[in-house]
């Protein structure tokens, strides 16, 4: 009896037919690796920013009483607060700001991908709403006195620093706030009419809106706008990953609020 060989079949698919009968809407491989990489990194940005101060924000008609913790002038009669360019983009379907990198040692990657970065400012306020807490183990709980955020683009920050050449700075300043309608629906996010009530001493301000044994005292910028650099960003799935020749490149981040007040 002869015996006939016969070439042998594998019994384990391709590759090639492994992708082939993977549907749309399934992922393998490197694509697979690279968005359990991104959801850590996007879960790691939403733990850092829940350590981080809320941003002031009022609707429109809408009242608030809000007092500064900080906006002194300088010996130029400016306001001496901190600006920066920063990015506001979805991330993982929630609105989130990132500080643009475009002034290190490679293009901003969300710069490059076509989006603008914005020129803010940034002070810190005792935001005087109450406010109801909706989950978690504090779920109802009402609140009030939170310090924040209050980010101010151009406009905002030409109107305030009119108060605080008149006042001499608003640190200490207590004011009410309200966002009209411009009927484009682009009115500033933190108000458009600013309205002094009052003035307290910062040293008063500290001590009676002390949270948990800490003073009510200006936020550490750093810490709240923290750089992230363009590899992270990167990671993160925010703009392109860096071209041999960048076509396209944004000057450095670092401002000097003096010159913006000149250019005002």
């Amino acid at each position: 009896m002869s015996i006939v060989a016969h070439d042998s079949v594998s019994a384990v698919p391709t590759n090639t037919a492994a992708a082939a009968a993977t549907p749309s809407w399934m992922m393998r491989g490197k694509a697979a690796h690279d968005a359990y990489a991104r959801e850590a990194a996007e879960q790691e940005v939403r733990r850092e920013a829940q350590r981080r101060l809320h941003r002031f924000r009022i609707d429109v008609n809408e009242p608030a009483r809000i007092t500064f913790l900080d906006g002194a002038l300088d010996e130029d009669g400016l306001l001496a607060v901190p600006s920066l360019y920063e990015h506001s983009v979805q991330l993982a379907g929630r609105w989130a700001t990132f500080v643009c990198v475009g002034g290190g040692a490679e293009p901003c990657p969300i710069c490059d991908s076509g989006r603008p970065p914005a020129l803010v400012a940034a002070f810190t306020v005792i935001d005087h709403r109450p406010y109801t807490i909706r989950r978690g183990p504090r779920a109802g709980t009402v609140v009030v006195d939170q310090r924040k955020l209050f980010v101010a683009k151009k406009g905002t920050l030409a109107r305030l620093q009119v108060k605080a050449t008149a006042l001499k700075g608003i640190d200490g300043v207590t004011m009410a706030v309200t966002r009209l309608d411009t009927g484009d629906g682009l009115s500033p996010g933190v108000g458009t009419e600013f309205d002094v009530v009052e003035r307290t001493p910062l040293d008063v301000l500290a001590e009676k809106y002390a949270a948990d044994g800490v003073p009510a005292v200006p936020a550490d910028y750093e810490q709240e706008f923290p750089y992230l650099p363009a590899s992270r960003l990167r990671a993160l799935g925010l703009g392109r990953a860096p071209a041999a020749s960048p076509a396209y490149g944004i000057a450095p981040r670092t401002f000097d609020v003096a010159a913006l007040a000149e250019r005002m």
